[in-house]
């Protein structure tokens, strides 16, 4: 991340995809605390503070470490776009070195092995579900529970699914799939962003 207003708009992003709202009541938080929201923001300051101040880095970076374990999750800086959704917390191992787009879904039981995959916007990784091997997918792919893609994916909006993952059926992009709540969420996101970097 370049700035701090990027590091703000991650942060509001990821909050309004998980939750709605772009801030956190105090007594809400005090009383009932989203852990995976407080993850999500750890993992934030550490993909800005790992290039801006190594001293803050390091005090982010031990409490991320700390929440990782607590949580059962274990995500690589610099891999996702903003807006990324964790339902549920529960083991969930996201490797380095791969670049994967906004809007993310990542459910429990997953992992996405290190290395360089490149990933596209608005992916939905389903329960139990691994991606391995270097490889690429488009934008808006769907993997099905327990499936191991292995393969790179040309078509976009697609749901994958099996051992190795096929393409099962055109699927819509999750965020339209599952609702028009999430319809809005993105929507709200895509003004904040106008706002943020004056577009």
């Amino acid at each position: 991340m370049l700035s701090k207003k990027e590091l703000n708009f991650y942060i509001k992003a990821d909050r309004i995809m998980n939750t709605g709202n772009d801030k956190i009541p105090f007594l809400k938080n005090l009383f009932y605390p989203n852990y995976t929201l407080k993850y999500l923001f750890l993992l934030r300051k550490c993909e800005y503070y790992q290039s801006h101040n190594p001293i803050i880095f390091n005090y982010y970076y031990y409490r991320f470490w700390r929440m990782g374990r607590k949580l059962n999750i274990s995500i690589n800086l610099g891999v996702f776009g903003y807006g990324l959704v964790i339902p549920h917390y529960g083991t969930i191992v996201v490797g380095g070195g791969n670049k994967i787009g906004n809007y993310c879904v990542l459910h429990t039981s997953t992992c996405i092995t290190a290395g360089s995959k490149n990933i596209g916007d608005a992916f939905y990784v389903s329960t139990g579900a691994k991606i391995i091997k270097n490889i690429t997918l488009s934008d808006g792919i769907s993997v099905g529970a327990n499936s191991v893609v292995c393969h790179s994916i040309e078509e976009s909006d697609v749901l994958l699914a099996g051992t190795p993952a096929k393409i099962v059926k055109p699927s819509l992009k999750w965020y339209i799939r599952d609702g028009e709540k999430y319809q809005n969420r993105v929507a709200r996101v895509e003004q904040l962003k106008k706002s943020f970097y004056n577009l």
